[in-house]
């Protein structure tokens, strides 16, 4: 989890190349053991970038109003505020074996999680691939997003 005690953070995570692209052996891999929160989550981001990693769940976990079991979660929690995250791109990843892959403010209240981008991103084996949970997203981007095996 990404969070500076209620002030804007920024940080970059980067694995190899293109994810879905590279030989197994080759691949910058984040293996979650638990079934139940979310394997990346930033809180308050501005300006990051998640690139190149290869993010594996341990299949349909946690689905619940508050607590869904996602790859990557932007603004997971209701801090006392509405301001949210914006400006983050998410390239060259992929995202496999979780209730949901991408979810922005799934606490409901977070306003913003604005200028989201995600770009060749590959999800499967999840019951939702990008979810959006509040009434202000704006200006955010889905491109060349690939889905295989199970996603509903």
């Amino acid at each position: 989890m990404v969070e500076d005690s209620g002030r804007f953070v920024s940080l970059n995570l980067l694995g190899n190349d293109a994810a879905h692209f590279n030989i197994e052996t080759q691949e910058a891999k984040i293996v979650c053991t638990f079934s139940r929160g979310f394997a990346i989550g930033y809180q308050l981001a501005r300006s990051s970038l998640i690139k190149g990693l290869v993010i594996y769940g341990m299949g349909v976990g946690e689905d619940t109003r508050f607590s869904v079991y996602t790859g990557i979660s932007i603004d997971p929690f209701h801090r006392g505020t509405t301001s949210g995250s914006s400006g983050i791109l998410i390239k060259d990843c992929r995202i496999r074996g979780f209730t949901a892959g991408i979810c922005l403010s799934q606490n409901g209240i977070t306003l913003n999680a604005e200028n989201i981008h995600v770009e060749n991103v590959s999800i499967d084996n999840v019951k939702a691939a990008y979810v959006t949970c509040q009434r202000q997203s704006k200006a955010n981007t889905v491109k060349n997003l690939i889905c295989w095996d199970n996603v509903k």
